[in-house]
């Protein structure tokens, strides 16, 4: 790889997480490295760049910053289709990932639910005496797990479907998908686009590793497969749950964990047990406390319909903070479904009056609020003792945070200031 990047110029499109982490990656090669981001960058991130010795190109010169550099590492999400000419200079992450792992992986996609498998699988490899350690979309960046990988046994990756749209090398030891739904329809072209970003997950597998699927995409998802094993889920999970392992997720992510395990051969007989000091995921149904009486869970990582759906079964009749941007989806069948579901929907944020007038077509008690504050501020007038309150928007976080995670602090910061 040094002889890869030496002497070379490289370009860092976007200076998120992964961003940074590229940034570091590339320090120890000797090579010229600039950056280019459409934010205005903060004191701290300037910085970085400074201690990195890298150049910051601005936004407006994107066309000059792509011709004066050999090779660009895009942040995942970016839309590189309006510089199709320059692709041949592309890497993107998992590319590099791919090219320098040597511990074995395990790589988790879907719609919803495939962070918690990878935490839950994360948790209980390192229980069961294989160390462990969880990268990608769950937070550690993939290149920042390369500089760790040689004190772990293994590395459980959670993978969306931009970090997965453009790899050409990758191919996890076992790989698996949750479950498939429409999101990101405002950056994927469509659904089939978003789909194929997903199947690459498994287009480069070998005869040795294993595929795990649900039936139900068998059709669509057999021609991204390449002649590995492949272990196809029954639509009905036919495993014996336990109601404590039914409280931590659904069935069909059990499936996926119980078949892991036995793929590596390990023991499938103490979960429970091993499952008692699970620490609770944050911004996925967390609990955060109680209002005189009221409780109050933070779901902020609920960024499609189907996620708010599978919290909003966990309550009875909960009061929901609804909000955030529908990403291309529309929104109105889970509205459809909340009815007599919900006790009261808050509907905040930029697209607060078209949740709002779906809730009143609707005839589901519901108000409309321009910020997450003013949703909170009146959500504490109407709340009683005996209230759920549920924060899971179902939109992404962007018309007025940066992440999802801001999104829950915030959420969480209004609960403990009231």
């Amino acid at each position: 790889m040094e002889h890869y990047f030496k002497n070379k110029k490289i370009g860092i499109w976007g200076l998120g997480a992964v961003g940074k982490s590229a940034l570091s990656f590339l320090t120890p090669f000797e090579c010229q490295v600039s950056v280019c981001d459409k934010r205005e960058l903060k004191g701290d991130e300037t910085a970085l760049l400074e201690g990195h010795a890298a150049q910051l190109v601005p936004h407006e010169l994107l066309a000059q910053f792509f011709e004066m550099n050999d090779i660009i590492i895009p942040s995942p999400g970016i839309n590189i289709k309006p510089l199709e000419d320059y692709k041949e200079k592309l890497v993107c992450e998992l590319d590099l990932f791919s090219a320098l792992v040597k511990k074995p992986t395990i790589a988790i996609t879907g719609s919803i639910g495939k962070t918690t498998i990878v935490h839950i699988l994360t948790h209980l490899l390192n229980k069961l005496g294989v160390k462990a350690l969880a990268a990608g979309n769950i937070g550690l960046p993939l290149l920042d797990a390369i500089a760790q990988q040689n004190e772990y046994d293994m590395l459980v990756l959670e993978l969306s479907s931009f970090q997965l749209q453009h790899h050409k090398t990758f191919a996890p030891d076992i790989a698996a998908i949750t479950n498939f739904y429409p999101n990101h329809l405002d950056q994927h072209r469509d659904i089939e686009e978003y789909l194929t970003a997903k199947g690459q997950l498994f287009a480069h597998q070998k005869e040795t590793q294993k595929a795990i699927i649900p039936m139900t995409f068998m059709d669509e998802l057999w021609p991204f497969t390449s002649g590995q094993k492949i272990t196809w889920l029954a639509n009905d999970p036919d495993i014996n749950i336990t109601k404590k392992l039914s409280d931590i997720t659904c069935p069909q992510n059990w499936q996926i964990v119980f078949e892991v395990l036995e793929h590596l051969q390990l023991s499938t007989k103490k979960i429970a047990q091993l499952c008692a000091d699970l620490p609770p995921l944050p911004n996925r149904i967390e609990y955060i406390g109680a209002i005189n009486g009221a409780k109050f869970y933070n779901d902020s990582k609920a960024t499609i319909p189907e996620a708010t759906l599978q919290a909003v079964t966990h309550f009875k009749k909960p009061i929901l903070f609804l909000g955030g941007l529908s990403k291309g989806v529309d929104r109105s069948p889970l509205i459809h479904n909340l009815k007599g579901k919900v006790k009261h929907v808050l509907c905040f944020g930029a697209e607060a009056q078209e949740l709002y007038t779906i809730c009143q077509t609707l005839n589901i008690k519901s108000s409309k609020h321009a910020t997450l504050e003013d949703a909170f501020k009146y959500c504490m007038s109407i709340i009683t003792k005996t209230d759920e309150v549920l924060f899971s928007p179902a939109g992404s976080s962007f018309d007025l945070f940066k992440n999802y995670v801001e999104r829950g602090n915030t959420f969480k910061a209004l609960f403990s200031q009231r």
